[in-house]
């Protein structure tokens, strides 16, 4: 999996503001979203129409579990350079130098606090993502 994104909150040392960076893991999940976003309406006589509002497609992702403090602030930033609804290019099966299917996608989760194993310094980062 990879991730590129526009660098702007928490910048780790050397990193520029505005510049693009990348983000690349095997990740332990990566599961596909379809969400159906629809109202329901009964009428009085107590028949049931559905609307449908609209499809949002999109990507449940845990990362693989790190251990590296430079890829764990790599990852801070990554997700606080998104946090504010900001566009990004996710690539569920590709890597940095050889892309599958980039699609432009928003961060839906607003928390995205990592797991920790026990005491350790070891990380998994868990979020969804929804293409644009």
């Amino acid at each position: 999996m990879n991730i590129s994104y526009t660098a702007k909150r928490n910048l780790i040392a050397g990193h520029v503001s505005g510049s693009v960076y990348n983000v690349e893991c095997t990740p332990e999940l990566l599961n596909p979203i379809t969400n159906f976003n629809r109202e329901q309406v009964t009428t009085l006589s107590g028949t049931q129409h559905f609307n449908l509002l609209n499809i949002d497609e999109g990507w449940k992702v845990k990362s693989a579990w790190i251990q590296s403090s430079d890829e764990q602030k790599k990852w801070k930033e990554f997700l606080h350079s998104v946090a504010g609804g900001e566009t990004f290019s996710f690539d569920a099966y590709g890597t940095s130098a050889s892309a599958d299917n980039v699609q432009s996608v928003v961060l839906m989760s607003s928390d995205a606090s990592p797991l920790r194993v026990g005491t350790t310094n070891i990380f998994q980062y868990d979020f969804e993502v929804k293409v644009q």
